[in-house]
């Protein structure tokens, strides 16, 4: 049995075998680190494992992010990240990861959902939880050193968090995911695993971005 666990629901299972000065900024807040502003648009290829070839082949799909209303929940401002998907191949997972109809925001370095769960951190270096089932927990952890990423949409200097499973006897899971966002440019890369397979699935890179100066 196939997890991917970088965006793991109870619903989904899949079956088969720019800048900062110095790592020492990792810290600091930045202003709309995750560039949560109405309007705001990304646009990502998404490239598959072919374990045949062993090699990543480029998907016949675009996706489209984008930031289409604030909502006030609780007192706090979410933002609401819609994803939609054109061309002939489909990932569903790739669309969850990237905000499925998804209300997000800022919350002390970490950007949560409106359900509390953590997606990512920009400043704190703890693991934190990110899902919890019957066969194990999904961790996340922010790397201390800055990750230089290339994408379509140019170079990146990220802060990047790695994603980890841990099985209920305390085993961790052979794959590692990594999620990386540039400051105030929002999401850049992502990788999605299964968690018995070292090798990610799924790769998923900014081709463009428009973002809104506040």
């Amino acid at each position: 049995m196939f997890r991917l666990f970088f965006c793991f629901s109870l619903s989904f299972l899949l079956f088969s075998s720019c800048k900062k000065d110095d790592a020492s900024t990792q810290n600091i807040e930045e202003e709309n680190f995750y560039a949560l502003t109405v309007g705001n648009t990304w646009e990502y290829e998404v490239s598959r494992y072919n374990s045949i070839s062993e090699e990543y082949e480029l998907l016949d799909m675009l996706l489209k992010v984008e930031i289409t209303e604030s909502q006030v929940v609780n007192n706090n401002t979410y933002f609401r990240f819609q994803t939609t998907s054109t061309g002939t191949d489909t990932c569903q997972p790739c669309i969850d990861c990237l905000g499925n109809n998804e209300l997000k925001r800022d919350s002390l370095g970490y950007l949560i959902n409106d359900t509390g769960k953590y997606l990512f951190s920009s400043e704190n270096l703890e693991d934190y939880l990110v899902n919890s089932a019957q066969w194990g927990s999904v961790y996340g952890v922010l790397k201390e050193e800055p990750e230089f990423i290339s994408t379509p949409a140019g170079n990146f200097e990220t802060f990047q968090n790695d994603r980890y499973a841990v099985f209920p006897d305390g085993e961790l899971a052979d794959s590692r995911d990594v999620i990386n966002y540039a400051p105030e440019n929002g999401l850049v890369y992502i990788t999605l695993s299964g968690v018995t397979n070292p090798i990610p699935l799924y790769k998923i890179s900014l081709k463009s971005l428009s973002i809104i100066e506040d």
